[in-house]
């Protein structure tokens, strides 16, 4: 699940909040290991620089049509 978006929220925030981390940071979406990813937005993209959420939570909601849409029954 780290190829998610929703994988990818607690390294955004743990970066952003660490200022000792100074090396660069890759998020990918690898689509051999998932094709869709389960937010129901994208990750804002300024100037190369994903933008950290400020909303409750991780910053962001999963889109529960598509988790159920890719669920077994």
């Amino acid at each position: 699940m780290h190829e998610t978006g929703l994988g990818h929220l607690p390294g955004v925030h743990l970066i952003a909040s660490c200022p000792e981390i100074t090396l660069g940071c890759e998020f990918y979406h690898a689509r051999y290991y998932v094709i869709e990813d389960i937010l129901s937005t994208k990750f804002p993209i300024d100037e190369g620089h994903v933008v950290v959420p400020d909303s409750p939570g991780l910053g962001f909601s999963p889109d529960i049509e598509k988790i159920d849409a890719l669920s077994l029954k």
